[in-house]
């Protein structure tokens, strides 16, 4: 299964088109998370996302990836993307 990573071209950016078309709201913070606001980026869970592909053919800034093709310079996402997901309590990716 695809398991897809939030890299640069949305720092800082958050286009939000990815949250509209995910069908199992694999993406965080959504809008109506306490952080939105001021969250730099979007992120999606691996552990909810059932790699349909919806959010990265909806991504206007082309900054969602397959993390096994995620290029060398964008890796450290991967691992940004897992954290987010530990801290705080939320459920790990």
């Amino acid at each position: 299964m695809t398991n897809y990573v939030i890299a640069e071209p949305c720092s800082s950016r958050k286009d939000t088109n990815c949250l509209d078309v995910c069908p199992v709201d694999a993406i965080h913070p959504n809008r109506d998370s306490p952080d939105f606001a001021t969250a730099d980026k979007l992120h999606i869970n691996a552990q909810t996302c059932i790699g349909c592909g919806s959010c990265f053919r909806a991504c206007v800034a082309k900054a969602i990836f397959d993390r096994a093709e995620l290029p060398a310079p964008l890796a450290g996402y991967a691992q940004e993307n897992s954290l987010y997901f530990q801290a705080a309590g939320r459920v790990p990716a």
